[in-house]
Formats: structure tokens, sequence, C-alpha cells
């Protein structure tokens, strides 16, 4: 009797210690979550179920900007533990991918050093789906400089170029067109066009070829430097490049 509870202990203890350091928890679209990375607990698993072909922006930023929470590491697997993405930055850090099957992902947050990181704080985690928008379509809508910044996906096969007005208000964004992947797998945009400037209010850019896809965004320029917040009311439109001849 005592050599079967003995028996069963060490293999609960077996168990307990396979455990990882943090249960896995679902995520939703839209809906960030808060966590403490600590000394102890600096890894957290999370899952999200994806469509076939969804472009996802995924994103961990310190709560405490000036905290202690200085370097970030996020991994985005497949159902197969495949790396579809990851990315080591300093502070808040950002994902982008496009799904290659409907499944369930695993997304990781953590630091780069580990278990003998020094970084330690809350932090934020969201998964958002971009929203796709067509050759010849028109979107109007508000951003502001304290964010999020604005994101649309373009998978066309003809080539197009983009078309920026801004409307009201005071925020003179940067808008860029770029592809994922600057270097294979890490998740970042590259781009291939941009337009800014501290009174830019209207502008086009092109002409960008067809067959892949693109990611187009909204976000405070580089040297902007805006010390309250500010808005702008704009127009975006993606347009054929086939009607420019």
């Amino acid at each position: 009797m005592k050599k079967h509870i003995i028996t069963l202990l060490l293999l609960t203890l077996c168990i307990v210690g396979i455990l990882p350091v943090h249960a896995q928890e679902a995520l939703q679209y839209g809906t960030p979550i808060t966590a403490e990375m600590t000394a102890e607990q600096f890894e957290f698993t999370y899952t999200f179920d994806g469509k076939v072909n969804d472009v996802v922006v995924i994103s961990m930023s310190p709560v405490d900007p000036l905290g202690s929470l200085n370097n970030t590491k996020l991994t985005l697997q497949n159902a197969a533990g495949e790396i579809v993405a990851e990315y080591e930055s300093f502070s808040s850090n950002q994902l982008f991918a496009q799904l290659p099957e409907s499944a369930s992902y695993t997304v990781i947050a953590t630091r780069p050093e580990g278990a003998a990181g020094a970084d330690v704080g809350e932090f934020t985690l969201s998964v958002d789906s971009i929203p796709m928008i067509e050759l010849g379509a028109s979107v109007s809508d508000s951003i502001s400089s304290a964010g999020p910044d604005h994101y649309y996906a373009y998978i066309g096969d003809s080539d197009f170029y983009i078309s920026y007005s801004k409307s009201a208000g005071d925020f003179f964004p940067e808008v860029s067109v770029n592809t994922i992947g600057f270097i294979e797998n890490d998740g970042q945009l590259n781009s291939v066009g941009s337009m800014s400037g501290g009174s830019f209010s209207i502008g086009s850019i092109g002409t960008f070829t067809g067959g892949q896809l693109y990611v187009i965004e909204l976000d405070e320029a580089l040297f902007d430097f805006n010390f309250s917040e500010v808005t702008a009311d704009y127009t975006l439109d993606v347009l054929d490049a086939a009607k420019l001849q």
C-alpha cells in the first residue's frame, strides 16, 4: 500500500514539474489583457482562434513606459508548434502576420533573457484583426496622436496607389504602405512607400504591384512631437493604378 502511495506522489510531482510557468489563457480579437512579469514568472502563453488569411497584429506594451520592463519578446506559433513570427524589441513590441490556416494559434510573451532577465512590470497584450480594404474602396475615420495606430490590409491582383486627405484636426500622421517581413519570420513591417509632413493634408503614393499582401499604416511620424493629444479626420482611398495611364 505504501509503495502505491509513494508511486502516486512521485507521478503527481512529475506532472506538476512539467507544467508551464503560466497556464494558457484565451485571447479574443480586439480585447486586450493585462499581466505582470516578475523575477519568477516571465513566460506567458495565450491562444486564439484565427481563420485562414486573417491579417493580425499582436501588440505587447509596458503599462509604465518608464518602468523596469525594457525588453520584450513575442512569438507566434501555429497549431503544430512551428514559429510563424518572432521578434525581440526594446519596450513595446508588435508582430504582424497573415495566418496560413484556420486553427488555434499560440502567443508567447516573455523577455529575451528568460529566467536570467531583470525586466519586470505589468504589460498589456492584444491580438487584433486588421480590416481588409479592396481596390476602389474608400474609408473615413478619425485618428489621435495618443494612438492606437490605424491599419488596413490590401490583398489584390491589381496594381494600386493610395490617396489620403485630411478634412479636419491638428494631427498630421505619417501614411505608409508596407510588406510584412523585413527579415524572414520577424513579423515586422517593411515600408515600401510613405508620405508625411508637418502640414501634410493631402497626397497620394504608388504604384504598388499587386499579387501580395500590403499593410497600410497611419501613425505618428517619427519627429512629430505632440505635447497634448491632437486628432485628424481623414479619408483613405485605394485606387486602380491602371487608370493612371
